[in-house]
């Protein structure tokens, strides 16, 4: 059986296109509970959960798919999408993967995504998203759509957001872009210019201000590492040294 195609730009565009559950998608089909990003014998390959996009954690939690206990401890985010609006973040997920430059801001020579660029913006959806599920229940609200969301609601939320605040908002931009409102299973209380407003409480991004400069002693000495790292390899695969430092350290100067 002929699997169904990723609808085309023209489709998403004109709000039309199908999403099919047999429908390829990386190394996985759109209606699998979790799409494998990168294919297992790939040297980018870490693992099934983290090279892959847990549709049903999301809905579960951290953890409840593939069984990891440590998952749901260390798990700093309570997740509780429902299936509907996994669905919307899955149509989302594809548009931002394969067409990119239909987003408004994108780098337009920029065919395709990284697809654990798009794992990223995914899980900050399900996370901000889980916590407006969460504040409504304590109001005795349900909410069971991303159309169920009213942008004071998200504000709220936004406002008391644990992570980083660029990343959360590059995530609630894709999912705000047009092209993606359009295909979604209905159009969200709010629109992309309400995302980039400055009245929006974002919350900081601290990059924790890096690491200290080495002393020159540990650099010199990790210098000498590599220097001697790659002088090893060299000798072991028969390649001429060309670096001059490393013909220092293997009396071959004149090599070249």
């Amino acid at each position: 059986m002929l699997h169904k195609k990723i609808p085309s730009a023209e489709e998403l565009i004109s709000g039309v296109a199908a999403f099919s559950d047999d429908m390829p998608v990386w190394e996985a089909k759109f209606g699998d509970d979790s799409w494998l990003l990168v294919s297992q014998k790939s040297v980018m390959y870490q693992g099934l959960a983290s090279s892959s996009i847990v549709w049903t954690d999301y809905i579960y939690g951290r953890g409840s798919t593939f069984g990891h206990p440590n998952s749901a401890q260390r798990a700093s985010y309570p997740y509780c999408l429902t299936p509907q609006i996994v669905i919307d973040l899955k149509i989302g997920a594809v548009i931002h993967g394969y067409y990119p430059t239909l987003l408004k801001g994108a780098r337009v020579a920029k065919e395709l995504v990284n697809p654990i660029t798009v794992k990223e913006r995914i899980e900050n959806l399900a996370k901000i998203f889980s916590a407006a599920i969460i504040r409504a229940r304590a109001r005795g609200v349900t909410i069971t759509r991303l159309q169920d969301i009213p942008l004071s609601l998200l504000k709220e939320v936004i406002a008391e957001y644990p992570g980083r605040g660029d990343a959360l908002k590059r995530a609630l931009k894709l999912i705000s872009a047009p092209v993606i409102q359009k295909n979604l299973s209905g159009s969200l209380k709010w629109q992309l210019v309400d995302i980039e407003k400055s009245s929006i409480a974002w919350p900081k991004s601290n990059d924790g201000g890096g690491i200290e400069t080495l002393p020159d002693a540990f650099f010199l000495a990790i210098q000498d590492y590599c220097l001697y790292a790659i002088r090893d390899f060299k000798v072991a695969i028969g390649l001429p040294m060309r670096c001059e430092d490393v013909s220092a350290i293997s009396g071959e100067a004149g090599m070249i």
